[in-house]
């Protein structure tokens, strides 16, 4: 499990089964098949489980005026980058 800043981008490494949160939404890591991921996202309070498939390389808006990138993913790992509004957590689970 790593984090680390960039300029405003904060990066995670994730591998299947882990998850970050951003605010009330988990975005976990559900399967790694070569340069493809498949992410699901979920807000806790109730919401409904969306699964979003992404490459290296592809940026996603997730919610809250987030944006994630896919900055690397190899057979295990997927890294992750997050550039979020100062208002808006994004942290591990």
């Amino acid at each position: 499990m790593s984090k680390e800043q960039v300029g405003k981008m904060q990066v995670f490494s994730r591998s299947v089964g882990e998850s970050v949160m951003i605010q009330d939404v988990q975005l976990r890591v559900e399967q790694i098949t070569g340069s493809t991921i498949t992410l699901s996202m979920e807000k806790l309070t109730g919401g409904q489980r969306t699964l979003v498939h992404a490459f290296k390389g592809q940026q996603l808006e997730i919610c809250y005026n987030v944006i994630a990138m896919v900055i690397s993913v190899n057979a295990s790992q997927v890294m992750l980058g997050f550039e979020a509004p100062d208002e808006i957590l994004v942290s591990l689970l």
